[in-house]
């Protein structure tokens, strides 16, 4: 009997242990999982996608449907990221199990594929492609502490993963669990961009201590680098100290192939330096001029449970007729009622902020009469900085009222009355002055997250120009100036590295100043530093690569000494590696400096081998010479160079990913870096969306399609407000026929010092003839540096060896002089061509307030 009643109890336990295990895991938390709750729409779901290249329907058909009469199917026309999601509320520190079924119809085998994932990260079941009846599906993940939701999601495609075809979506779970099956992994289910938490339990000012501390080092080395340039080229070489400077037809004739080495020393003096100074503070002024606002609001709230309710009590009624309000970034959502005059709630606006907003106005036109307003959170997951209202025929905020909040979220970050603590400088009407425009909504949202440790959303390319962003505005808030004047101050110090590089290609004073000139009133170079994007970071690492490369490529390692030959190749391998961190256009620059130093070797191997054979000295002697130097002044620089080039770069691209691969949870570690870059090449390698705007390689010298990025759509009839990318055609127009030119002199004049800035050229505007993505004329910008040295090259040539043609052809010296003069004339004249369409173009590549008229003038350049 007691064995009976000994195995009745054990019975009796496994039973309630299969029901306390079935309790754990039976409760599925997602809303409508198997989309039965209406046949009509997506009860409790949200739709979303990259682009419009999408369809969602609900598909009402038990025989479509894997269960029931219900499923979801997502066509993706093109390539594409489209999603239905929910915020699906779970307990912290939990193991969850998340499946579902998928059904799929011809999906690419490029980019994710068919998935369920969770929005904002990485994290997804297997990628479905091809064509598959339904699979089952399913991922294990554990929450974070204090976690309390994640966003899921199902869809076709993913994050730099765009995606075609079509698939179904049903019986989709999230539950709870004790069991992992063999072999199957375990992901962390944390997002902070989610979960309102930094992503370190340290407070925020200790995540930005190293941070800046990063940021800083770096900056400090930029600095200390560039200092080191300019003292150096304020040197006069010792070893060149009471030589006789050659007069200018000895130095013609030592501009050949193998003696350029041999010309007047580089010098910057005196003059120089005032010169340079001030064209650099003349363009300065004019590109810090309203770059943008510091004065915007700063402070967020960052929601954590839905339902959060926010009442405002006025002190009397107001007749509203505009609700306009600061976006954070991330995704939330606030619905906006009024208390009418039957005692109803009644709904008037909705604030929907979403990942194509981000620190910028929006607004919404409303006519109502209220005293008591009610906003309630209907999606988590972002930051809002401001609400204001305004009440009719005023542009003046309504600021008396008073604010009470109900379900307080306990992970909130920021408060919600963080929403209203900055009514002062609430706008009525937006400009570019308080606002992102164009690809702002992305770079610095994400120098934001790195600053916060969160996530960061935009990893399409990699993250050294986002951190210098974080930088400035770590400095000067995170506003419009603080975002967008890092990228000017790069613009700025592109000013002076132009006039070295002249001044150290043509050795005088004018083919410094030149260059210089030329780039500070250049439009695309104008525009596209003072927007707060990442183009003006490799855009001045490429320019300080090839400038110290010319120093390698000019000079003879034997003449110079082997320790003293390694400066420059080591100089031009870290900026390179800065530039690559930056951007990848800057990698493009990387096969240049490979062809600068061969050739430079081969180039050097021939004229040591001539002088050696001008020796009287035996065979026997001459090739134990040839050997002493392929070794000494081959082997060890290439070895070298390996260093320079290769590892010192792997190291200043791998450190550009401290901020992410230091965040905590699983799968942020030195191998995360890998998978972004396989991540960064196949989003930009099938991105297959058009723009209006795009434009062909071939057509961007010739400025056939500028680049609208900004237009003020607030403003009267009779006013405009723009911002194009474009060339100045006095730069573009002439620069492009320079270079067919420059490349036929220097062929004539057998002249080494075309070669660099050609080659420099080529590589970094010819590979964009092979891309097949979506391509801008802003894409020219790190070509334009090498365009103008070729225009100065041209001119160089028309004021120092034309007149020496004419003199010698027609015998006569005042004809040269007559020459030389109107050479002169020339090069004055183009420059004052150059900074008159500079001053014409402003308006429309500054985002200057002007009459409409205005557009009557610069019509015949393509801007509308």
């Amino acid at each position: 009997m007691s064995k009976k009643l000994i195995a009745a109890i054990f019975a009796l336990s496994l039973v309630f242990f299969q029901l306390g295990a079935a309790y754990a895991e039976g409760a599925n938390e997602v809303l409508n999982p198997g989309f039965e709750e209406s046949n009509s729409d997506i009860a409790f779901w949200d739709k979303w996608s990259y682009n419009t290249s999408t369809e969602v329907t609900l598909i009402t058909d038990p025989e479509i449907a894997h269960s029931g009469n219900n499923c979801v199917k997502i066509t993706n026309t093109s390539a594409n990221d489209s999603r239905i999601r929910q915020m699906v509320s779970v307990k912290e520190n939990t193991l969850y199990k998340i499946s579902g079924w998928i059904k799929t119809e011809n999906v690419s085998e490029q980019g994710k594929g068919a998935i369920l994932s969770i929005f904002g990260t990485f994290i997804s079941t297997t990628e479905l492609k091809g064509t598959n009846d339904w699979t089952y599906v399913e991922l294990y993940g554990r929450t974070g502490s204090d976690q309390r939701v994640i966003e899921l999601t199902a869809g076709v495609g993913g994050h730099s993963g765009e995606s075609t075809g079509t698939a179904y979506f049903d019986d989709i779970t999230v539950e709870e669990t004790l069991d992992v099956p063999a072999g199957a992994a375990i992901i962390s289910l944390y997002n902070s961009q989610q979960n309102n938490q930094p992503a370190e339990t340290a407070d925020q000012s200790s995540g930005k201590g190293w941070l800046i501390a990063l940021i800083a080092a770096l900056a400090v080395a930029i600095g200390v680098i560039t200092s080191f340039v300019f003292f150096k080229s304020g040197k006069e070489d010792k070893n060149s100290k009471g030589k006789k400077a050659v007069n200018q037809k000895n130095e013609n004739s030592k501009d050949s192939l193998e003696d350029v080495s041999d010309a007047k020393p580089f010098k910057v003096d005196r003059k120089d330096w005032i010169l340079m100074t001030a064209i650099t503070l003349v363009y300065a002024v004019i590109a810090l001029y309203k770059l943008g606002s510091t004065n915007v609001p700063e402070t967020f709230w960052q929601p954590s449970e839905l339902g959060t309710t926010i009442n405002l009590n006025f002190d009397r009624e107001y007749d509203f007729s505009k609700i306009a309000y600061y976006y954070g970034i991330g995704d939330v959502s606030l619905r906006i009622e009024y208390l009418n005059a039957e005692g109803n709630y009644v709904p008037i606006a909705t604030i929907n902020q979403d990942v194509y907003k981000a620190f910028g106005w929006g607004n919404e036109n409303v006519q109502f009469r209220a005293q008591n307003l009610r906003l309630r959170v209907q999606r988590i997951g972002g930051t809002l900085n401001e609400i204001v209202f305004f009440e009719n025929g005023s542009d003046q905020p309504v600021t008396n009222f008073t604010v009470e909040v109900e379900k307080l979220g306990r992970n909130d970050r920021g408060t919600p009355e963080n929403l209203f603590d900055e009514q002062d400088i609430g706008v009525y009407e937006n400009n570019f002055m308080t606002s992102t425009y164009f690809d702002e909504i992305y770079h610095p949202r994400t120098a934001f997250e790195h600053i916060y440790r969160m996530e960061p959303y935009e990893t399409t390319h990699p993250p050294l120009g986002k951190l210098i962003i974080a930088l400035g505005m770590l400095i000067f808030g995170v506003n419009p100036f603080g975002w967008r004047v890092m990228g000017t101050l790069f613009g700025v110090a592109m000013v002076p590295a132009m006039y070295l590089f002249g001044k150290k290609i043509f050795r005088k004073r004018i083919y410094g100043f030149i260059p210089a000139f030329l780039i500070a009133f250049e439009c695309m170079h104008f525009a596209q530093t003072r927007i707060g994007t990442i183009d003006s970071y490799p855009a001045l690492f490429v320019i300080l690569a090839y400038y110290f490369m010319y120093d390698s490529f000019i000079n003879k390692s034997y003449e110079v000494g082997f320790k003293k030959s390694l400066v420059p190749l080591l100089l031009s391998g870290i900026f390179w590696g800065l530039g690559c961190a930056s951007k990848w256009t800057a990698v493009y620059a990387g096969g240049g400096l490979a062809v600068l130093y061969f050739t430079s070797k081969i180039l050097e191997y021939r004229s040591y081998n001539k002088q050696l054979r001008r020796k009287k000295m035996s065979e026997t002697a001459r090739k134990e010479k040839i050997n002493s130097w392929f070794i000494n002044h081959f082997i060890k620089p290439s070895l070298a160079c390996v260093i320079f080039f290769v590892i010192i770069p792997i190291l200043i691209y791998t450190a550009s990913y401290l901020p992410i691969i230091t965040l905590p949870g699983d799968g942020h570690n030195l191998g995360e870096v890998w998978r972004y870059q396989v991540n960064m090449y196949n989003y930009h390698s099938n991105l297959t969306d058009s723009h209006p705007f795009e434009s062909p390689a071939y057509s961007w010298p010739l400025i056939q399609k500028p680049l609208l990025e900004y237009r003020n759509t607030n403003l009267p009839y009779d006013r405009t407000s723009l911002m194009y990318v474009m060339g100045n055609p006095a730069v573009f127009w002439f620069g492009i026929v320079c270079v067919f030119v420059a490349v036929i002199i220097s062929i004539a004049k057998k002249d080494k010092r075309a070669v660099p800035f050609l080659v420099a050229f080529a590589f970094q505007y010819l590979p964009w003839f092979r891309v097949s993505r979506c391509i801008f004329i802003y894409h020219f910008f790190t070509s334009v540096p090498f365009l103008i040295l070729c225009i100065v090259y041209v001119l160089n040539f028309l004021r120092e060896d034309f007149p020496q043609i004419v003199t010698r052809d027609f015998g006569s010296q005042s004809a040269g002089e007559t020459a030389y003069k109107i050479s002169t004339v020339f090069i004055y004249s183009y420059l004052a061509i150059t900074l008159a369409l500079f001053i014409l173009l402003y308006p429309a590549i500054s985002g200057m307030e002007v009459p409409t008229s205005y557009l009557n003038y610069v019509k015949w350049i393509n801007v509308r």
